[in-house]
């Protein structure tokens, strides 16, 4: 017998809220896109993320002296949050290739945009940069 909360539902940890959260889902979500969009998602999962440090000294070359190699090395470092934005938007007539495109337009905007004297992290700029790049990229419903 399985036990429940007082009100006949199960604990959170055993409820599965989206379908996609399902190791089954998430398995056949990801290997229906093609070869290069799977390496892609590899190369995002193996990138180490910034701590706030070095995204400011990044932000700083990048914007200073124009370095491009620290441009370069903010936007591989947060290329997870094209790919957790993306997410969101699957479904709504583009597949997931097209958002990532659109979405890395956006980082590219965010991080030319990036002002690292101010005190919020890249991160936070840069979310509503990859969210207009994506919603401008949709379908128009009519």
């Amino acid at each position: 017998m399985e036990h429940t909360d007082g009100f006949g539902r199960l604990p959170h940890s055993r409820v599965v809220k989206h379908t996609t959260e399902h190791p089954e889902n998430r398995l056949r979500m990801w290997t229906e896109h093609p070869p290069e969009v799977l390496a892609y998602l590899h190369d995002v999962a193996c990138t180490p993320h910034l701590d706030p440090g070095e995204e400011r000294t990044l932000g700083l070359d990048a914007r200073d002296s124009g370095c491009d190699e620290s441009r370069v090395h903010l936007m591989r470092a947060n290329l997870h949050l094209v790919v957790a934005i993306a997410q969101n938007y699957l479904g709504r007539g583009l597949d997931l290739e097209a958002l990532l495109i659109a979405g890395n337009r956006g980082l590219a905007e965010a991080v030319k945009a990036f002002d690292p004297s101010q005190a919020s992290r890249f991160s936070t700029q840069a979310h509503w940069h990859i969210k207009q790049a994506m919603r401008s990229a949709l379908p128009v419903c009519d």
